[in-house]
């Protein structure tokens, strides 16, 4: 098992509530090197770890991240009731903040944050890079910015950035030239889209990284060729020895 080829997507959530400290520390602990968050801005433009921009599917409350302030928000339960009953309702929603203490406990570690496509179009993508970056500045060599969006990402390079990503949507020429132009320190695929394991992975400076992978084949295949594997279930790919 080589750890440094696998990464946790919004920490262990197969077993623990996404994007919750709890799913982030476990996945660290089975012995992840890569854990990978999702970050939405709050109404007071804190950055909260949570995917969804509305809070319904995770925390059960009405209403979306943009309507509340941070103070509000840590005290919702983020423990995905719909699939995990109480289980975990003593787990609320992080603020980045949080998942920075985690990391300093964890030098050798490093975490993708992904900057959310809702909260770059609610508050523009100047605000979100510049309250992200902010926070994640104490652990800047631990850390590395993604996004769908192709402009924030040229723009948080130019502020600096010390590593980026970028999530491809379409395996096509134009992506292809797009990411030449970009030169990302890492690039992201679904598998789904994947059209041929071994022939179109666009060589470049960067790493690839394909999600979300669970069958332990296709993941041992994928880190053969080189190729990092983000899963929900980390747990399961290293006990696998992947």
């Amino acid at each position: 098992m080589n750890s440094r080829y696998l990464v946790a997507h919004r920490g262990l959530m197969a077993h623990y509530p996404e994007n919750t400290l709890l799913a982030l520390s476990e996945a660290l602990q089975v012995g992840s090197t890569f854990i990978e968050c999702d970050v939405q801005l709050s109404r007071d433009h804190m950055p909260m770890v949570i995917h969804d921009a509305d809070l319904i599917r995770t925390t059960g409350q009405l209403g979306s991240v943009f309507d509340y302030d941070e103070q509000q928000l840590r005290s919702y339960s983020a423990g995905y009731h719909e699939r995990f009953g109480k289980q975990f309702f003593d787990q609320t929603i992080p603020s980045l903040s949080d998942v920075v203490v985690l990391l300093k406990q964890w030098p050798l570690a490093k975490a993708f944050v992904e900057l959310k496509r809702h909260s770059l179009k609610q508050w523009g993508r100047e605000l979100v890079l510049q309250q992200v970056m902010a926070v994640l500045r104490p652990i800047q060599s631990q850390a590395i910015l993604i996004s769908f969006d192709y402009e924030v990402l040229v723009l948080a390079k130019e502020r600096g950035a010390a590593q980026i990503g970028w999530v491809i949507e379409r395996w096509d020429e134009q992506s292809r030239a797009m990411a030449q132009q970009l030169q990302p320190d890492y690039l992201f695929g679904n598998y789904d889209k994947l059209p041929n394991r071994e022939s179109d992975f666009w060589s470049g400076p960067w790493q690839w990284v394909i999600y979300d992978v669970v069958d332990l084949s296709i993941a041992a295949e994928l880190v053969k060729l080189g190729v990092m594997v983000e899963s929900k279930d980390i747990k399961t790919l290293i006990e696998a020895g992947v």
